[in-house]
């Protein structure tokens, strides 16, 4: 097969995939769903590796993972539809519902079916950097207003998405414009550690840097410090890199230049007091729709159809939150799909979290590249899972899509290892033949 391929019809989706979504419409053709580009892409991108993969002749055993992942989304189907929320205006539900589950899944099962080499490796470098400039240019002209050379337009309208008064980019919204720039800003730099160093990485990572702070979204900020501080500990070949970066931080923090993160000011963390009461407020309610009905949930996509009857007054909490929609990816799976549908999604990540951690600690000389993406994927995994907790990252298409993605090399790498390392010298067997080891 021929990852370089695929991984340039990979990355040209996520390009496309900034300005052509669900949100922005844009070049979609509306037959009771919309056919947009970038769904035009993800198809030739599925065909391509379908070819290719026949072509190849090889037979990849199905991990656990990945049949929880096709557990997951027949779960979320029949919830969709049991409950009625499947015939919401504009299949808002169902377009979820698919880009929450079966996209992010058959994108594992692709990546995790390539060979990863330096060369590959170098090929997914070059999209994450115009990502990542794309990302920091726009955020700077946005934060401030030159919006001549700000793409697309729609960024701009007050009317498009929310946290207009923040840094959002293309997604319309704060919190995934700062996760797509932690994890975009993270493969960077192992690309530029482990690869090839170019004055132009720092080019477009400081001003990425820049727009993650003015998201002004605590979140995105404790997302970041979770990444950055795993990465900090452990030997790997980003930790220089990254103690760098926190000296960096600490000089800004303490200089004063940034008025939201600053030793002489009020942070960011102790201001809007209104939406801390928003999140207390919508995690319990969420908390007790789970405990009414625990089995089963509400049905997925039914949350603002139902919360309003468990919203209560708290002590010291001001009574608001309501019609927000969920803002805990756990949580709103709880009170949605009950334990029917948590238990498989939280297994899932919870096999992401040991697969990578098992590949780090391996014992292998000289393999240093490969147990620090695992460390990295790790760490970006983490800061995932600490966004969760203030986010609905059902809507987060893109931040899911890079996430299975990226894991999944882990996963190819791992298994190309192992089998190169168990078999008798001069014999050649697909690495697909050892694909459990990773889950053993």
């Amino acid at each position: 097969m021929s990852t370089p391929r695929i991984l340039v019809f990979f990355g040209l989706w996520l390009v496309v995939s900034l300005v052509c979504n669900d949100k922005t419409n844009y070049g979609a053709i509306g037959i009771g769903i919309n056919i947009g580009p970038d769904r035009i892409l993800y198809g030739v991108l599925l065909f391509e590796f379908l070819r290719q993969y026949q072509q190849s002749g090889r037979s990849v055993r199905w991990l656990v993972e990945e049949k929880l992942m096709v557990l997951f989304f027949f779960i979320l189907l029949v919830s969709c539809f049991a409950f009625g929320s499947a015939f919401a205006p504009h299949n808002r539900y169902l377009s979820k519902l698919f880009n929450f589950s079966i996209v992010p899944a058959t994108l594992f099962m692709m990546s995790r079916r390539l060979i990863y080499d330096r060369r590959s490796m170098t090929v997914l470098s070059v999209f994450f950097l115009i990502i990542g400039a794309y990302l920091g240019f726009t955020g700077v002209c946005e934060h401030y207003h030159l919006d001549a050379f700000v793409f697309p337009k729609v960024i701009l309208d007050p009317a498009y998405g929310i946290h207009f008064d923040r840094v959002r980019g293309p997604f319309g919204q704060a919190a995934v414009m700062g996760g797509a720039l932690v994890v975009i800003g993270l493969w960077i730099l192992w690309c530029h550690t482990a690869l090839r160093k170019r004055w132009v990485t720092w080019l477009a990572f400081l001003p990425m840097l820049a727009s993650t702070y003015w998201t002004n979204t605590r979140g995105v900020w404790l997302q970041a410090a979770t990444s950055i501080g795993i990465l900090a500990i452990f030997r790997n070949p980003l930790r220089k890199t990254i103690r760098v970066l926190i000296l960096l931080l600490v000089v800004v923090y303490f200089s004063g230049v940034a008025s939201k993160f600053s030793a002489y000011q009020t942070t960011l963390f102790g201001q809007r007091h209104e939406q801390v009461d928003d999140r207390i407020n919508i995690f319990h309610a969420s908390w007790r729709m789970f405990l009414e009905r625990p089995v089963f949930g509400f049905g997925y996509g039914n949350f603002l159809k139902y919360c309003g009857d468990y919203f209560e007054q708290l002590p010291g909490v001001e009574l608001r939150g309501q019609g927000e929609g969920e803002h805990n990816t756990i949580l709103g799976l709880m009170c949605e799909t009950g334990i029917v549908g948590t238990i498989p999604y939280c297994l899932i990540y919870f096999m992401f979290f040991r697969a990578c951690y098992r590949r780090f600690r391996s014992t292998e000389a000289g393999d240093e590249m490969g147990k620090g993406v695992a460390l990295m994927q790790f760490s970006i995994l983490a800061g995932n899972l600490v966004g969760m907790q203030f986010s609905d990252f059902g809507f987060y298409n893109y931040l899911n899509s890079l996430a299975f993605w990226t894991t999944a090399i882990v996963y190819a790498e791992f298994e190309e290892m192992t089998a190169a390392d168990t078999l008798p010298s001069g014999i050649e067997v697909p690495a697909a033949c050892c694909a459990s080891a990773i889950a053993m």
